[in-house]
């Protein structure tokens, strides 16, 4: 299941085609944060250039997939914790100030992000500005007394993944427009629910 995840949400995120894949999974090895899906550029095949996202790295974007994915399929079958938001807030209170306003699929892909950014040196003094979800992605703006290139890339890395993956349960998704809000959901939760 997680190497079909990682085919699905990276050829998405980085715009290719089952047809014409540039990269391949060789391993999934364990980690203290998951099961890591390692990965490889097929010889002679380019990554496709996105000219709207041209700053991102297609091979940094698939590395934050497979961290995000180590997270979600950490203890066997995904399953998000109630209190998550809370967890994250009272576990990096310097990075979180408040709750994020965001669904519960996207708890592997912001917990992921802050544990690889909370071990940048450099980034000891990032705070979030803003973590939200606008036109179905992730937005996080993270405010700093310096500019830090890997801060900047890493969280655009992680807006572009949140268009691709579930709001609602982190499995593979697509952007669609639900009672008038775009939100990027699955097939199974692509239908609003009736209440």
């Amino acid at each position: 299941m997680i190497v079909d995840e990682f085919y699905r949400i990276g050829a998405d995120a980085i715009h290719e085609h089952d047809f014409n894949r540039s990269f391949t999974v060789t391993s999934v090895v364990p980690s203290w944060s998951g099961p890591v899906v390692q990965w490889r550029p097929i010889k002679g095949k380019r990554l496709a250039p996105d000219p709207e996202f041209d700053h991102l790295r297609p091979a940094a974007v698939l590395d934050a997939l497979a961290r995000t994915l180590a997270h979600r399929w950490a203890s066997g079958r995904p399953l998000c914790p109630l209190d998550w938001k809370q967890r994250l807030t009272s576990g990096m209170p310097q990075l979180f100030p408040f709750e994020p306003e965001v669904g519960n699929g996207w708890i592997w892909l912001i917990a992921s992000a802050a544990n690889h950014l909370s071990a940048v040196n450099t980034c000891n003094d990032m705070r979030t500005h803003d973590l939200k979800d606008k036109y179905g992605t992730l937005r996080w703006d993270i405010a700093s007394v310096e500019f830090h290139q890997e801060v900047e890339e890493y969280t655009s890395c992680v807006d572009r993944l949140s268009g691709y993956i579930c709001e609602d349960c982190g499995a593979p998704g697509a952007i669609q427009s639900l009672r008038g809000w775009d939100r990027c959901v699955c097939s199974r939760h692509a239908v609003p629910s009736i209440r």
